[in-house]
């Protein structure tokens, strides 16, 4: 049964399936462009070269000792990987045209097609990568995994109302098939986030008006209510604000705030840096915040990264260091990490029993891989470089 407001929409094409026994050996020497981690022992990590766009996913089930390639192509890696056990895993790619992925080369396109790029596919295991469905990607951009199957996407249309507007696309059969939801005039959106089918956070571009900043949907999309957050204490002119969304182990939200002044001056603003705001619990609805994450000793130019741990402590890492602390409000412990002096927190899994991976980048562009891959056996004291 069709549920209210959403409608069938034709997919790019039928899901097909590719084994791991098929890729190509990873050549040594790629940088780590991102990587995601169940548990201490197994997890994923995408490398590349982006000068040839040759991309590789390795999985290991040994704590790094050894890593297997699942995928190998030629095209690009989008949005970040989403692990969600130690068997499921999923994110986004694309395949330059005439080239294949594990042996399956997309079919050619036709004369009168004058896109030339490559083709844009999600890809999502069950079976701890032995195979992966490859899922051709309908026209959208900016996919949010909920789970391998349940996968939300969002459309911009031009034309609709000021700015346009963006639809939902949604599949919950991993792209066999999928629905749209048609969204509101003048509401753009930079992330989303779901919790579930019905509950989820719109992070809108910031355009001057605060209050404009964070809606929130109780009935899967047919309307976004505004979600006040607090203003970060001095704020002054129209300055870069970035927000994403973190989902905790235990099923809440943080929400991570990244301030940036539009001054051009050396002498930065007190109020610049990076804030966190936690989801309120017992069923109360809201945010509290903004809390403000403490600064490297070297100031760094990129927002801090956020994760929770398995015992509910939050990890916060920012240029070359991570945070600890059992309370957004701290007090926060710190600790250095053995990063070179070009490289930065990119990703931190705690993923518990004291062992917490950590992943590196130079540019800061997934596509463009340029990291490296570090674990921690206690509890970020001490840290061993595997990639």
């Amino acid at each position: 049964m069709q549920e209210p407001g959403w409608r069938p929409t034709p997919g790019a094409g039928a899901p097909v399936v590719v084994a791991a026994a098929e890729a190509r050996h990873a050549e040594t020497g790629f940088p780590v462009g991102d990587a995601a981690f169940a548990s201490p022992d197994t997890g994923w990590v995408f490398v590349g070269d982006g000068l040839t766009a040759r991309c590789r996913v390795l999985f290991t089930q040994d704590a790094g000792a050894t890593w297997r390639p699942q995928l190998a192509w030629q095209g690009l890696f989008y949005g970040g990987l989403n692990v969600f056990d130690g068997r499921q895993a999923a994110f986004a790619l694309s395949v330059s045209q005439s080239t294949d992925i594990n042996g399956y080369r997309p079919e050619p396109h036709g004369p009168d097609d004058p896109f030339i790029g490559p083709d844009p596919f999600l890809a999502g295991t069950r079976d701890a990568g032995a195979t992966w469905r490859l899922v051709p990607l309908p026209p959208a951009f900016g996919s949010y995994f909920q789970t391998p199957e349940w996968i939300w996407l969002k459309r911009h249309v031009h034309g609709a109302g000021l700015m346009g507007r963006f639809d939902l696309l949604r599949t919950v059969d991993g792209g066999v098939t999928w629905q749209r939801r048609e969204g509101t005039d003048s509401l753009s959106a930079m992330n989303l986030s779901f919790q579930s089918e019905c509950d989820g956070l719109l992070m809108a571009p910031y355009e001057g008006d605060w209050a404009d900043l964070l809606y929130r949907t109780e009935d899967g999309g047919a309307r976004w209510q505004r979600e006040v957050l607090a203003r970060p204490t001095g704020l002054r002119g129209k300055p870069g604000v970035r927000l994403d969304s973190v989902v905790r182990r235990d099923g809440g939200l943080l929400l991570v705030l990244w301030v940036q002044s539009d001054s051009g001056s050396e002498r930065r603003p007190p109020w610049e840096g990076t804030y966190l705001y936690v989801e309120r619990g017992s069923g109360e609805r809201g945010f509290d915040g903004p809390y403000r994450l403490p600064e490297p000793a070297v100031p760094s130019r990129w927002p801090h990264v956020v994760a929770c741990g398995a015992d509910g402590r939050l990890w916060a890492g920012s240029g070359r260091e991570v945070f600890v602390a059992a309370d957004p409000g701290g007090p926060w412990e710190r600790h250095d990490l053995p990063l070179p002096e070009e490289q930065h927190v990119f990703r931190i899994d705690p993923v518990g029993d004291g062992v917490v991976w950590l992943g590196s980048t130079k540019f800061n562009v997934l596509a463009n891989p340029s990291g490296q891959l570090y674990r921690s056996a206690d509890d970020g004291m001490h840290w061993r470089r595997l990639l």
